[in-house]
């Protein structure tokens, strides 16, 4: 279990407070005096006191004393708007529920988090003191006026001393977003040029978000559409029609309601396209970045011939007014909040108030992003010999019933199969966990029993990262034998299958930096190490699917 961590306090700029925490460590907010769980005051006042207390010092000065904005004093305590944005938006928002933040994930791993907070309170494992705790999320959180920001990186990533790292330092963390999501925050100074930091990750987000919503098809609603022809097949528009067509020349003044692609949703994400096409080389290059989002903004051109530019403050009123509803389209409702901040970064203006889309807040579910990591890593390394199949809960994809009948609408969404095609049927399970442990937790082994029953697997493999390795080691492996049956008569002893031998195998994947001069240095030893990795899982899957591994 994860042991407490106290997080680190620091400052940028005076009046500015800042802490950095890594995902699923803790703050003890524990005093002499005793407190309630449910005193959420309690614990931002703690927090306070932590602030008070504890060394906050200059990033690039550490000796160097800071001054308060409030009192001549080393350390400085929390205003009373920092205080509130820790108790309001932080303790009492769960993760899904904050529309100031843009937030990574999927439905399969959403649903651990539905119900859990951004940040927790209450006493620790098997603890009586009080700590605020983060959950299995990393990101950056600011509050509005940038004076209160909080950096949760990696648990897998941290400095010489043990302690967290700044989330744009995370060299792990900003290597699976590269991987995932085609851009990383290590080029962004979210310290000396926050605005501008904002700015441009706002920018680096929108692929992803796009590739998302139109992986669900064109949001399409209803618009009334405006003709003048001789053939009217809706409401005649009498005064226009007299306005145009005097003398009569045949045409009519018609509208109608037509259920279209070319609406003000698909409108606003072809502005937004428009408005990054015609930005610097560095910005143009986001559209480009690969096949899916370049075939994603085709379709959105292709979707919106009723494109004006010169409609643009229009077209993005139109959206704060109306947001997209339907749950069908929650993606777009994302994509339509991450648009309206793009295009309104740059200095359109419009009569509406723009302070419900300031984002202060961009978080990724670390499970998910390292599900997906291992996706695209086992679909750049496996050889042809295996298929590699990714089930997906969220779009009801590649699922597998359990039972027969009835009972078989009960599905199973196993991370990864693997299909040796060696001449047999051989499929292998994986099992993704973002967790240090290298022997499988009770729900995480029973899990991988199941999944080995029913798709009569040999082999199951459990992939995790870790980071205590030595630099040159691409990965630690285990291997645990499973034991079957039961002989009641001598003592309920288990024995293991002589003709097909049944394996889990927890396989940990090299993610340290440390002793690594540069991000550049990192990715090439990264890519060394996912090389090394995915050729010891197919030396595994071999010996264990060979004839001769029986025992």
């Amino acid at each position: 279990m994860t042991q407490p961590n106290e997080w680190e306090p620091w400052i940028s700029h005076s009046g500015d407070l800042s802490y950095l925490a890594a995902d699923n460590s803790v703050l003890d907010l524990s005093s002499k005096e005793e407190r309630s769980r449910t005193d959420i005051s309690n614990g931002v006042i703690s927090l306070e006191e932590a602030f008070r207390q504890g060394p906050i010092t200059s990033a690039d000065a550490q000796d160097e004393p800071v001054e308060s904005p409030q009192e001549s004093t080393a350390a400085p305590g929390l205003t009373q708007s920092q205080i509130d944005f820790v108790q309001h938006q932080l303790i009492d928002t769960k993760v899904r529920e904050n529309r100031h933040w843009f937030y990574f994930s999927d439905e399969k791993h959403n649903a651990d988090l539905r119900d859990k907070y951004v940040l927790g309170y209450g006493p620790w494992v098997n603890s009586p003191k009080l700590h605020l705790y983060t959950q299995n999320i990393a990101g950056l959180i600011r509050n509005n006026d940038g004076t209160f920001q909080m950096s949760i990186s990696s648990r897998f990533s941290r400095d010489e001393n043990g302690r967290p790292v700044h989330i744009g330092k995370d060299w792990f963390f900003n290597y699976m977003m590269e991987r995932v999501l085609h851009f990383n925050l290590l080029n962004l100074d979210f310290d000396a040029n926050p605005k501008s930091a904002w700015t441009m990750l706002l920018r680096l987000m929108f692929p992803s978000f796009l590739k998302n919503a139109v992986s669900k098809g064109i949001f399409r609603q209803y618009v009334r559409r405006y003709y003048n022809d001789p053939r009217p097949r809706g409401r005649i528009d009498v005064a226009r029609h007299i306005r145009k067509n005097t003398p009569f020349l045949g045409s009519v003044a018609y509208s109608t309601r037509e259920f279209d692609a070319d609406n003000p949703v698909t409108e606003l994400i072809r502005h937004t396209i428009e408005f990054l096409d015609s930005q610097d080389s560095d910005t143009r290059r986001i559209l480009h970045q690969d096949q899916k989002t370049r075939k994603a903004v085709e379709q959105i051109r292709q979707a919106t011939p009723h494109y004006e530019s010169d409609e643009r403050q229009k077209i993005i009123s139109e959206n704060i007014r109306k947001p997209v509803l339907h749950p069908f389209y929650q993606d777009y409702r994302t994509l339509q909040r991450l648009c309206i901040e793009i295009l309104t970064n740059r200095g359109v203006e419009f009569t509406e108030s723009s302070s419900e889309y300031t984002p202060n807040g961009i978080l990724f579910n670390c499970s998910w992003m390292w599900e997906s990591y291992l996706n695209v890593l086992l679909h750049d390394h496996l050889p042809q010999i295996i298929a590699v199949e990714h089930p997906d809960n969220a779009s009801s994809e590649h699922g597998y019933h359990t039972y027969v009948g009835e009972g078989g609408k009960k599905t199973m969404y196993p991370d990864f199969l693997l299909d040796y095609r060696n001449g047999t049927d051989n499929i292998v399970v994986a099992d993704a966990k973002y967790k240090m442990s290298d022997t499988p937790e009770r729900d995480d082994r029973l899990q991988l029993l199941a999944y080995m029953l029913r798709f009569d697997a040999n082999l199951a493999f459990q992939l995790n990262p870790i980071s205590d390795l030595k630099v040159a080691e691409a990965y630690s492996d285990r291997q645990l034998d499973v034991l079957t049956g039961c002989d009641l008569l001598h003592g309920g002893s288990a024995k293991r299958p002589e003709d097909a031998p049944k394996r889990v195998a927890v396989y940990r994947l090299n993610v340290g930096q440390a002793g690594i001069e540069s991000y550049d240095d990192y990715r090439e030893r990264m890519q060394t190490r996912e090389q090394q990795y995915v050729e010891a899982m197919v030396r595994e899957i071999e010996r264990v699917s060979s004839p001769d591994s029986a025992r």
